[in-house]
């Protein structure tokens, strides 16, 4: 069929369908030719209602297809582009079939077409399947007064909310907000993100705030966090500010410029040690007070010319829990700088100063729970004063000494005496008064101790000078040098055994007394020429009581030596106590030695030297052998003389004369000699004694 040109034409009906069909070229369509006239005309009655379009509507580039009785909405091609306009109202895209969508499709850069944005009327929402891109400075709004806007003013990229309040919200479960940008090195880094999983809001990045923009924290924003340009301020409008990490273990940290371009920890709160760590100095401007405790009762400060640390209540505590760790005072050292006054040493337990510490006159530095031990200065007079147990003074430096010193009478002043931990070996303990520096006892100094640099002084000036040892069973004991660069006991007052018991000699001068008893009844002494010792009450007892020892009496030998005269053996038998004179030594009597008794190393004598009669006296004088037990001779009183042989009684005096017993009987001297008898023995013949020869 030819091509059918309507020039002016108008198809009308007042019932049923007009059917347009075309068919030609194999195509289904209409087209409509650049005629304004049929295109109004298809603009005004195409479709009609009811209508059914079986074929394409083709209409060429530029020829508009125009609705509305003002022809307000047009759609045309340009033979470039697409074109949907509307000349007045509002522009309405509706699909009213249920849970059906509207879709917006366009190029996907491949050839093929793509969903770019889906009204999904099944989840009643707008669906962007790829991205949707907003022209510099041309706003993206939401709202019906277009309060929320996302726009870029091809510098910059604005969210802005006009009225209300502006959420931004993830309702996906134990998901993220995150907040990304540039990381310096051409690609993004999340900055912050709100952490749906832990609920919290977590900064990746520092976070700048331009000079005088607040951070209001807050219903009320009653906390707010700004910089005015010169000063970095915290305000806080009601309530408490509370600052929380509820990661386990982990810390609060506080940063600043490090003086250096970087940044360095000054504080933190250590999560894990339950603790603040501080790394930077604090400072507070003058008068302002750092408070501490519920009701304020510990105060630090300043006040433009004075440190204070006040305490209001309850006890004051300084308390450093390092290992071996000190708490120091530190103050200025005159010069400029400062110095260590003291510590309190945790690694050795004890507080060391290393300055003077200086108490005004009556304030006492108490010692002890119940302060005990007190040291105060009234003004006057120095004071220690113990009040229970016992008082030490203790230095524990290796060779190191006490030293006490005091005024030495010239305006300045002297060591008096010293503990020397020097001298200490351990067992032994030294306190050396210095030459000259007395030790000085009673109200007037009356006993007193010395060394004038030469000789060592034990003095008393009135009363009696006692030296006692209340410890049970425990000695005195006197030591001296002992010849040979040491020291040895010389005596002791032993309270074991209630004596006094001397190591070395003792020595007493011409005329000078040893005396004994409460009325020096018993004394030994030497004149400077013989010596004594005189008893004047009593017996004189000298004994010996060590187990088998003797008592020796030894005396000058003629040869400028010493010899034993004779000593009493307390190794014999205690049954027979036995007094020794040795070989040659001769128990003399009488003036001049007259009568003596002594055994040579062969034979004993009692030997009578001087003039008169050598007497034997007794009512029974025996002569026995060694053994006791057999007779000699005997000798009885107004009565008979024995002589025995062998222990066997031969003779016997009688009133009458002579008895002899067991005399063997012989004719003459031929039988005695035959009988045994040799010259000298006596026999008898008959009533005769003869002596064999």
């Amino acid at each position: 069929m030819a091509n059918i040109k309507f020039s002016d034409f108008t198809v009308g009906n007042t019932e049923g369908d007009i059917d347009f069909v075309v068919g030609y070229k194999g195509a289904n369509n209409i087209q409509i030719s650049p005629t304004n006239l049929l295109a109004s005309a298809l603009g005004n009655y195409l479709p009609l209602a009811g209508g059914t379009m079986t074929g394409d509507l083709k209409i060429i580039d530029n020829i508009q297809l125009q609705m509305g009785n003002g022809l307000d909405f047009r759609l045309y091609h340009d033979a470039t582009n697409s074109i949907m306009s509307s000349g007045t109202g509002d522009l309405y895209i509706q699909n009213t079939a249920d849970d059906k969508d509207i879709i917006f499709r366009s190029d996907n850069g491949a050839g093929g077409l793509s969903a770019y944005i889906t009204l999904d009327g099944n989840n009643v929402r707008t669906q962007i399947d790829r991205e949707m891109r907003f022209m510099d400075t041309i706003p993206a709004k939401f709202g019906t007064g277009g309060d929320l806007q996302i726009q870029h003013s091809s510098t910059d990229s604005f969210i802005e909310n006009n009225t209300g309040n502006l959420f931004i919200s993830n309702f996906a479960n134990d998901k993220d907000i995150r907040f990304a940008t540039d990381d310096g090195s051409g690609g993004v880094t999340t900055y912050l993100f709100l952490d749906g999983s832990s609920e919290n809001v977590q900064f990746a990045k520092p976070l700048f705030l331009y000079d005088n923009i607040i951070l209001n924290i807050g219903n009320a924003f009653d906390l707010r966090l700004y910089h005015d340009g010169n000063s970095n301020i915290k305000a806080q409008g009601s309530g408490n500010l509370i600052i929380s990490q509820t990661v386990d273990d982990a810390d609060i940290s506080f940063q600043c410029d490090n003086g250096s371009g970087s940044l360095a920890e000054y504080f933190r709160l250590d999560g894990s040690s339950v603790q603040t760590i501080v790394e930077k100095d604090f400072r507070f401007i003058d008068n302002v007070k750092a408070i501490l405790g519920t009701g304020s009762d510990l105060n630090i400060f300043h006040d433009g010319s004075n440190s204070y640390l006040e305490n209001k209540v309850g006890d004051l505590i300084l308390r450093q829990e390092a290992n071996d760790g000190d708490i120091i005072f530190k103050s200025d050292d005159g010069s400029g700088g400062d110095t260590e006054y003291f510590r309190l040493d945790g690694g050795d337990v004890e507080t060391v100063f290393s300055k003077r510490a200086k108490f005004i006159d009556n304030a006492r530095l108490n010692i002890g729970s119940s302060r005990d031990l007190v040291l105060f200065h009234n003004g006057t007079d120095s004071f220690i004063i113990n009040e229970t147990g016992n008082l030490k003074i203790t230095q524990g430096a290796n060779d190191a000494d006490i030293v006490f010193e005091c005024d030495d009478g010239s305006g300045g002043t002297g060591v008096y005496f010293l503990l020397d931990g020097s001298l200490a070996d351990g067992s032994n303990k030294f306190t050396r008064f210095l030459d000259r520096s007395r030790v000085c006892f009673g109200d007037a100094a009356d006993l007193q101790i010395y060394h004038d640099g030469t000789t060592s002084n034990i003095q008393n000036s009135t009363g009696n000078l006692s030296i006692i040892n209340h410890a049970d069973d425990g000695d005195i004991k006197f030591f001296s040098d002992d010849g040979s660069g040491g020291v040895t006991e010389y005596f002791r007052v032993d309270g074991g055994t209630e004596r006094v018991e001397s190591s070395k000699s003792f020595r007493f001068a011409d005329g000078a007394r040893a005396q004994f008893g409460a009325s020096s009844d018993l004394q030994i002494h030497h004149n400077g020429t013989d010596s004594y010792i005189e008893n004047d009450f009593g017996d004189l007892y000298i004994k010996q009581s060590a187990d088998d020892k003797n008592i020796i009496f030894q005396s000058d030998d003629g040869s400028g030596g010493v010899e034993t005269y004779f000593f009493l053996d307390g190794g014999d038998s205690s049954a027979n106590p036995l007094t020794v004179f040795p070989d040659n030594a001769r128990a003399g009597f009488g003036a001049s030695g007259d009568l003596q008794i002594y055994h040579d190393g062969s034979n004993s004598y009692i030997k009578d030297t001087g003039t008169g009669h050598l007497n034997i006296l007794g009512s029974n004088i025996q002569f026995l052998n060694t053994a006791g037990n057999k007779y000699y001779a005997t000798f009885a009183d107004g009565a008979q003389v024995k002589l025995f042989y062998n222990g066997v009684e031969k003779i016997e005096t009688t009133i009458t004369g002579v008895k002899i017993s067991g005399v063997s009987e012989y004719a003459d001297n031929t039988a005695a000699i035959s009988g045994g008898l040799t010259a000298g023995d006596v026999y008898r013949t008959g009533d005769l004694l003869k002596i064999v020869h």
